[in-house]
């Protein structure tokens, strides 16, 4: 029997069968919907553009769009801070049309072209009177929230559930004051002015509060945007009223800029979602909560076709992720409404590793930070062995859900994983290779040029899975199995290729798998696992289809000079390496990943670069509908592929919250929606970023600069 270290007690009460991930019937009315909506759309086209054309010759102008604007109707109210009560929002109603704002998003062609922004993006100006005021945080005292951000105003920015002082204080650039005049006493409204709707994802409350005091706390609850007013007297009894709006949104934060209560927050939420089943958590937290099992499975089953991999490996990867990611956000919220999924600059990790560690990037995961925080892992059993997350398991497939994705061994992880292992598992090595030689940690150079380099929105989502954020996947989970003790010294390979050939085995193996050339198997048992192993494709290796692709393989993705091998050859080398051997990816480099905390802040940073992207230097082309150009892809595709999940108007496989008229609503969207809404001058999700700062890539001896926004 096939030894994995030793079986530690899996913790009482953790282990239970996924949630099923049931395909939302809501899903498949919009993907109906939107196959209808674009072939009305193309043929309203066909007769609207000859009469388009004759107009636009006759008259000079330009036709844009812009988001819709904010709702203003009459001022309502909101909710002064009580007990947090656990349950569903006011009144909650998912909306099941296409948003207003759908057509907005769609391109009046097949030719969709982006404008080139200036090397800074100015939020909201503002005109005070004689008295002005200020929101902050006290937690981030130095935060300037909402820079880059067209519709948001830095000092009138406050977040959801936390304390929120505001200050009233003299406008010294006023003539309507005088230089010896103070402030004595001032009275403060609040009034909720959006979200005022019973489709609203979050709570809302249309009662005012009232307070007083040149300095006051308060705290804002559901994001929205509330309207403060201040009448103060002076000390010379003169009277003046100020009043703006204050925008309440989430703030994501780098993992090392939180506060250490906040990240530890976080981090416990996360456990919760691991240990509580969903019957019980949504008892405890509400409708919102789910099982973490429930975003491994989606995330799974997105992940693991055999056609293609609808989430990554193509253009949807951002926008798809961002959509599992806010329903993950808002599942957390249910636990404890503060949290922000968090973001990981990996690039501030490879700037310390190149000034102390020679770029070795094996050192984070000893560091006091990682284990800390995401525990430390074992070298006898890869598994997480300190921390919060000691012993953590892998969920189990659930039975009553055929459908599903699960490991051969019936866990929640990808059909090619054959590890047997019920604990989450690490190995920081591929097959016993360190991946440095092949997987540099993503530095600052792959995100600059990513954003000053890559000048089409086709040229930037093609090359943002790879560098600038794979390698943490691998760095982290890395391969473990058969391929550690595989001795391939007796082929004619230098230890450099015999290095690369073992650092790629998890390419390979799904390249092979996706192209039906080896099998694994449909059940395997603990009990027997030396029969849990892989089949080369015997049915399909006639005419020598399988070394036809191995061979393949090893010359178009390892890069080996192997054509003038025999089949003999090439046969034990496969024998070696594959055939009859049982690979074990660690939890985090495969489809599995989101079982790991240290996962969800990863996809994040993607967002933010994005957003960065349209700040600083934006698209000077934007086209996502490449049907016509043979040369482009959607995605990396097997046979029949339809590249599902990657083009323009595939629906996310997640419900997302937008705003819509000033009201966050979760609904599925489309790709291009969900780019639309995380486009700065049409913003319409629910967070921001704290900032959008590299000090610590411009302080490094490169020649590369990040401008700041404005």
């Amino acid at each position: 029997m096939r030894s994995y270290g030793t079986r530690l007690e899996i913790p009482s009460g953790s282990r239970h069968s996924a949630d099923p991930y049931v395909s939302d019937s809501r899903r498949k009315e919009r993907e109906l919907q939107w196959a209808s909506d674009r072939s009305s759309t193309i043929r309203n086209q066909s007769m609207v553009y000859p009469i388009a054309l004759l107009v636009m010759c006759a008259v000079v102008g330009v036709v844009a769009y812009s988001r819709a604007s904010m709702h203003t109707g009459p001022h309502t109210g909101m909710q002064e801070m009580g007990t947090i009560e656990s349950g569903e929002p006011h009144a909650v109603h998912l909306q099941s049309s296409l948003k207003s704002s759908m057509a907005a998003a769609k391109p009046s062609s097949s030719v969709e072209t982006g404008t080139t922004a200036t090397a800074a993006t100015v939020g909201k100006s503002l005109s005070w009177g004689a008295v002005k005021f200020t929101v902050s945080n006290p937690s981030y005292p130095q935060e300037t929230a909402g820079l880059g951000y067209p519709h948001l105003t830095v000092g009138l920015v406050a977040e959801p559930y936390r304390t929120t002082h505001l200050k009233a204080e003299v406008n010294s650039d006023s003539d309507d004051i005088s230089d010896d005049e103070a402030l004595e006493t001032c009275s403060w409204t609040i009034l909720q002015k959006t979200g005022i709707d019973d489709s609203s994802i979050y709570d809302y409350n249309e009662s005012p509060t009232i307070l007083s005091g040149q300095y006051v706390t308060h705290m804002f609850t559901s994001p929205a945007t509330y309207h403060v007013s201040s009448t103060c007297t002076t000390t010379l009894g003169n009277v003046h009223t100020m009043e703006e709006d204050v925008e309440c949104i989430y703030i994501r934060r780098e993992l090392r800029d939180l506060t250490d209560m906040d990240l530890d927050i976080y981090l416990e939420a996360f456990k919760t979602m691991a240990m509580v089943t969903t019957t019980d958590g949504k008892e405890l937290y509400g409708s919102h909560f789910h099982h973490l099992d429930h975003f491994v499975q989606m995330h799974l089953n997105a992940a693991s076709l055999r056609s293609h991999d609808q989430i990554h490996d193509g253009m949807g990867v951002v926008t798809q992720h961002a959509s599992i990611t806010s329903k993950f956000e808002l599942a957390l919220q249910a636990i404890d409404p503060t949290i922000a999924v968090p973001y990981w600059d990996y690039t501030r990790d490879s700037a310390k590793l190149k000034g102390h560690y020679k770029g070795d990037a094996s050192n984070i995961f000893k560091s006091d930070w990682w284990v800390e925080n995401f525990g430390a892992t074992s070298s006898l059993d890869h598994h997480i062995s300190t921390g919060k997350f000691a012993n953590q398991v892998v969920g189990l497939a659930n039975a009553s859900s055929p459908s599903d994705t699960s490991s051969p061994y019936g866990f929640l992880r990808a059909p090619w994983n054959l590890n047997p292992s019920p604990y989450v598992s690490r190995y920081h090595k591929n097959c016993g290779e360190n991946p440095g030689s092949m997987y540099s940690w993503p530095t600052c150079m792959n995100h600059w040029a990513l954003t000053f380099k890559k000048k089409t929105w086709y040229d930037w989502i093609w090359d943002v899975s790879y560098s600038p954020h794979g390698p943490v996947h691998v760095w982290v989970g890395g391969m473990g199995g058969d391929c550690i003790d595989a001795d391939i010294s007796g082929f004619d390979l230098t230890d450099s290729e015999q290095g690369k050939l073992k650092n790629l085995m998890f390419v390979l193996l799904k390249n092979l798998w996706r192209y039906e050339k080896i099998e694994f198997p449909t059940s395997c048992s603990t009990d027997a696992t030396e029969d849990c192993v892989i089949k080369c494709n015997s049915a399909k290796m006639h005419d020598g289809a399988f070394l036809n692709k191995f061979e393949e393989q090893l010359i178009d993705v390892v890069g080996l000079s192997v054509s003038d091998w025999d089949n003999a050859t090439m046969q034990s080398l496969a024998d070696t390496l594959i055939c009859g051997k049982a690979f074990w990816p660690g939890d985090h480099l495969e489809a599995a990943s989101p079982v790991e905390a240290s996962f969800w802040p990863i996809h994040p940073t993607l967002d933010r670069l994005l957003q960065y992207k349209m700040m600083v230097d934006d698209f000077a082309e934007t086209i996502w509908d490449i049907d016509n150009q043979e040369s482009k892809m959607y995605c990396e595709y097997y046979y029949d592929s339809s590249c599902k999940g990657h083009h323009a108007y595939d629906l996310t496989f997640s419900e997302v919250i937008t705003r819509s008229e000033g009201t966050y609503t979760f609904d599925y969207v489309s790709n291009m929606e969900l780019r639309t809404a995380l486009t700065p001058d049409t913003y319409s999700v629910s967070y921001i970023y704290n900032n959008f700062e590299w000090e610590h890539c411009n302080d490094l001896d490169l020649n590369v600069h990040f401008p700041s926004v404005e």
